[in-house]
């Protein structure tokens, strides 16, 4: 369940008893509700729903930071979807040790690439923790790439750590209910989507509470 690499802790899982076609038909229908517009400097050809969807409470994404009337993404109301990724993050959070792992706030958007459809390299500092939940996604639809952060000691050190390396990248395929969770500093990118389907997911950033 959880990754050492680079060595920076990873956490890759899949949600028990996932329904992918109720997950997509709700995905699409949310899409259409809150309409969808272009982020150019980090998403190309590449529809998503403006953010922020922010919410306050940890066990639920109903409570927005504004006074707009903007839908949260609770209101895509995935079957047990937001306690189960909460579960997760607060597990993870205990992994990497860090103090207060159950207190933070989440802002979320979502997703939906058609062919040549591509995330660049990016990153989310000074997000603690960056993560996306796959809804319809396979790995000839495009896979998820996180850059070696230690990249300029490559070839240097000899790493005897036990953790996985795997050079200046690390790829992580893609499936329909996978979640993954890593530091917000990593620097990450998507491929374009060759394919004729569209590659559905959740992203989101999870920072402190205070």
């Amino acid at each position: 369940m959880i990754k050492n690499i680079f060595p920076t802790k990873i956490w890759e899982i899949e949600c028990p008893d996932y329904n992918k076609e109720e997950a997509v038909e709700k995905f699409d229908s949310y899409i259409k509700k809150v309409g969808s517009h272009k982020l150019n400097y980090h998403i190309a050809d590449t529809d998503t729903t403006a953010p922020p969807y922010q919410a306050k409470d940890v066990t639920s994404f109903l409570h927005l930071d504004n006074d707009f009337q903007q839908l949260s993404v609770q209101d895509l109301n995935i079957s047990n979807l937001w306690p189960w990724i909460n579960q997760q993050i607060i597990e993870y959070h205990n992994h990497c040790r860090y103090e207060n792992p159950d207190r933070y706030k989440i802002i979320g958007w979502v997703n939906s690439a058609p062919k040549g459809g591509h995330i660049v390299l990016h990153n989310h500092n000074p997000s603690r923790t960056s993560g996306v939940f796959y809804v319809d996604a396979e790995p000839e639809q495009g896979n998820l790439y996180l850059l070696n952060p230690n990249e300029a000691v490559v070839g240097k050190v000899r790493y005897q750590l036990g953790y996985e390396y795997d050079g200046k990248w690390h790829e992580f395929k893609v499936k329909s209910g996978k979640l993954i969770l890593f530091p917000g500093y990593l620097y990450h990118q998507a491929p374009k989507n060759p394919t004729d389907n569209r590659r559905r997911l959740i992203s989101f950033d999870v920072d402190i509470d205070v």
